[in-house]
Formats: structure tokens, C-alpha cells, sequence
């Protein structure tokens, strides 16, 4: 008797695990199929996007760099930042000097 009590309560356990790992399954189951949805929406919004106007892409798909930023925004005044121009330095040293002497001769 207290063999076949054994062995109906093993059963029991064996069957309630059996269906808390179905219920598991199906859960990841929702999660996949919610993730692919969402992956689907992303792509799909993506794709909808308009590209910006101040992002040019050539035939390639890949950005286009040779066009200044003056070029691309066509805006009065925008900097032409392929050219870097140089300051000499000493200069502004000296003018700082002259104010300073300036300053203490008052």
C-alpha cells in the first residue's frame, strides 16, 4: 500500500512538473514571437524613415564625405571645414603684454 501511495504521488509531482515546463515553453514562446514583432516594427519604421536632408548617401549606401558642410546645408555663412587655417600665436602674446604694460602705466 504504501508503495502504490509512492508511486501516485511520484506521478502527481512528475505530471505537475511536466505542465509547469509546458507553461514555460509557451511563455517563451509569447516572449519570441512579441520580440519578432517588435524587431519587424523597428525594421518597418526604419525603413519609413525619410532620410535627412543633411545626410547624403551615394549609390553605394554609404555616406557620402566629399561634399563640405557649407555644400550640403547651403546656409549663408555655414564653415568650410575641410580647410583648418593657422594663427601664429606669438602675436596674441604680444598684444596681452601691451595691454598689461597699458594697464599698469594708468
Amino acid at each position: 500500500m504504501t508503495y502504490i501511495f509512492l508511486n501516485i504521488q511520484q506521478q502527481l509531482a512528475l505530471q505537475m512538473e511536466l505542465e509547469m515546463q509546458k507553461k514555460e515553453k509557451e511563455r517563451l514562446e509569447e516572449l519570441q514571437r512579441t520580440q519578432e514583432q517588435l524587431e519587424k516594427e523597428m525594421r518597418t519604421s526604419v525603413e519609413s524613415m525619410p532620410k535627412s536632408e543633411d545626410t547624403f548617401y551615394s549609390e553605394e549606401g554609404f555616406l557620402d564625405t566629399s561634399k563640405t558642410l557649407a555644400e550640403i546645408s547651403d546656409r549663408y555663412g555655414a564653415p568650410n571645414l575641410t580647410r583648418v587655417e593657422e594663427l601664429d600665436e606669438s602675436m596674441f602674446s604680444d598684444v596681452a603684454l601691451n595691454i598689461d604694460q597699458d594697464l599698469q602705466d594708468q
